[in-house]
């Protein structure tokens, strides 16, 4: 069952790169020579010397990208590895766009949205060890924070945001650490995967089976409300999905082997999340 379940996931991280490496290698094409994708790109900066010098690496760069990106598609030895590179480039290109080129971003939105799904399966085809939910939520507040600083959409009224921003990242945080002391009380392994010598059902765990990962969420949309970005609402959707995909529902298996009936009896009464 469990090879099944890899050979799938495989054959679809290979579609993915074959879906997603021909056309950024064609795209990096299209803006290397000249033509309307290079003036939609830099407008008329590109006849400009530094504009077109400009223009010329970022293409390559994509180009680059999209070609490892096929090569990995074909090569079972070199498909993580590209793809990470790949993905790397991409999160380089994300923040120095961000960054200094504000007055570009509407107009690659599109390119910056796909870069960032490349990005993220990237991040979720890691091995599990390389990267924690702590990682994650660093990158979560990271990607947050330079959105917001490129594209301004607040969400609430400011006081009001800065009010329940206030509220949620302090809750988030007192539930994280007092879920934290739970388990080093129990003297079990807190770091996910790791070997578990007690079920922890006293404390936040008598509401919800991941306090931990809720205060991290609650920490995220915190952080979102306090500089009022409705960019928070994607960034939360991609960490939750991470967070469930990579981590809870594996965690909930090797629970439910390592317990049995106490933990589907757990299970039972408590709910995943809320």
């Amino acid at each position: 069952m469990e090879t099944e379940v890899a050979d799938k996931k495989e054959k679809m991280l290979v579609g993915f790169m074959w879906l997603m490496g021909v056309p950024t290698a064609l795209v990096g094409l299209g803006y290397l020579f000249p033509g309307p994708l290079q003036l939609a790109m830099f407008g008329a900066q590109a006849s400009e010397p530094l504009g077109e010098l400009m223009m010329r690496g970022w293409a390559g760069l994509i180009g680059l990208t999209g070609v490892l990106m096929i090569i990995g598609a074909r090569s079972s030895a070199l498909r993580l590895p590209f793809l990470t590179i790949a993905a790397v480039s991409k999160t380089l290109f994300i923040t120095m766009l961000l960054v200094w080129g504000e007055a570009f971003v509407a107009t690659v939105a599109p390119v910056l949205v796909l870069d960032s799904v490349v990005v993220l399966v990237a991040l979720t085809n890691l091995p599990v060890k390389k990267l924690y939910p702590p990682h994650y939520l660093v990158l979560g507040l990271v990607a947050l924070l330079l959105g917001d600083r490129a594209v301004s959409l607040p969400l609430l009224p400011d006081l009001l945001a800065s009010i329940l921003g206030a509220l949620l990242l302090l809750a988030g945080l007192a539930l994280t650490v007092s879920a934290a002391r739970l388990f080093s009380k129990a003297k079990t392994g807190i770091v996910p995967f790791s070997e578990s010598t007690t079920l922890v059902v006293d404390g936040a765990y008598r509401f919800t089976r991941n306090p931990m990962y809720l205060g991290m969420f609650a920490v995220l949309f915190g952080v979102s409300l306090l500089v009022n970005s409705a960019l928070g609402i994607a960034v939360f959707i991609a960490f939750f999905w991470v967070i469930r995909t990579r981590f809870v529902l594996l965690e909930e298996a090797m629970m439910l082997e390592v317990y049995g009936e106490q933990y589907t009896e757990f299970k039972r009464k408590v709910r995943r999340w809320i």
